[in-house]
């Protein structure tokens, strides 16, 4: 009976060291937020914290004077960010092709593209910025499990597209959706005042019927968005509108077998194939791989204490890189089966 006294009052001293612990990191940072502006020890105390940043870290072994820079991009794509230091998604893509193609060493780039889709903005950033790099060198993408919608739209502006055989890709098109709650809001007598300077101000709102007007502007916006993925997909793979919208690009999701046989994707493999192949077609058998991702700072880890702390209920943790906040009447390039998928 003794020992199992003893065993509870050092677990709860354990937790109570814990919990001091946080308290001393919160207090660390408040100081550090509350100084910032008014002392010089500020930025020396600061560069101690934030030991975070792009960090590198070999995945297969080789030559180091040829290199193969593998970029992964997992998650629904946006312009989000995790932490106010940290880069959104499209910032870091940038920046890592920015560094790939700055470093002489660096000979190639394999692209590993493991997300449903997401924004329409985003998406197109990241494709120009890929489109880009590829001009400029070999560029391999490795469509990983689900590449679709904005995920495969993004592939696009690569040289050579390989997926596995079971990888889900495909959805080519767009998507606003708007929830309607008006009838809800009837039932429990709550009604919606809306003053707007034009007709059409609150065109997407749930609190009232849109009328076909409305309907034909959100129409066109889908219209507009979805020509512009045509275009892209058609001049990336070869493959003339007319067969696109047919059945290839009408939002259905294929295996990345059939991918292949509907000329979507150039090849099937796993990223073991994706490397080899990459270096057969930059002429490097003997090439080293890396990657970069990106490490969170101590002063990152602070903010989101600090947040917590001071009660700021909007902050958002989101450590897998992957969101399913989607906003009402946002355009996404967006597979339905994200959800189920991650």
């Amino acid at each position: 009976m003794k020992n199992v006294f003893v065993n509870i009052l050092a677990a709860l001293g354990g937790i109570y060291l814990i919990q001091i612990i946080g308290g001393i990191l919160i207090m660390v940072a408040l100081f550090v937020a509350s100084t910032k502006t008014y002392t010089t020890s500020y930025n020396d105390f600061s560069s101690i914290l934030d030991s975070g940043g792009l960090t590198e870290k070999v995945v297969s072994k080789g030559s180091i004077t040829e290199k193969i820079r593998l970029i992964e991009v997992e998650g629904v794509i946006s312009d989000y960010r995790d932490y106010e230091s940290q880069p959104s998604m499209v910032e870091s893509f940038k920046e890592q092709l920015d560094q790939a193609l700055e470093d002489n060493a660096t000979k190639a780039i394999l692209v590993r593209i493991k997300s449903p889709g997401g924004e329409v903005t985003a998406s197109d950033k990241m494709y120009e910025s890929l489109k880009e790099a590829a001009s400029k060198k070999p560029t391999l993408v490795y469509l990983d499990g689900i590449a679709a919608s904005g995920g495969y739209y993004l592939a696009c502006g690569g040289e050579h597209i390989m997926a596995s055989p079971t990888t889900i890709t495909g959805s080519i098109g767009v998507i606003i959706q708007s929830p309607k709650y008006q009838e809800m809001l009837g039932k429990v007598g709550v009604e919606m005042r809306v003053y707007k300077s034009g007709p059409h101000k609150d065109i997407l709102s749930g609190a009232r019927n849109m009328t076909a007007t409305e309907d034909s502007i959100i129409q066109e916006m889908v219209e507009e968005s979805y020509v512009r993925f045509i275009n892209i997909v058609s001049e990336s793979r070869g493959i003339d509108e007319a067969t696109l919208r047919s059945y290839v690009a009408d939002g259905r999701v294929y295996s990345g077998a059939t991918a292949k046989e509907l000329k979507v994707v150039d090849s099937l493999g796993y990223q073991e194939d994706a490397i080899a192949k990459l270096k057969e077609i930059a002429n490097i058998p003997d090439a080293q791989v890396i990657k970069h991702y990106y490490k969170p700072s101590i002063n990152d880890y602070l903010s989101l204490f600090g947040a917590k702390f001071t009660g700021k209920t909007e902050v958002n943790v989101n450590l897998s890189g992957v969101s399913t906040n989607l906003k009402a009447g946002m355009p996404y390039y967006l597979s339905p089966l994200h959800i189920s998928e991650f």
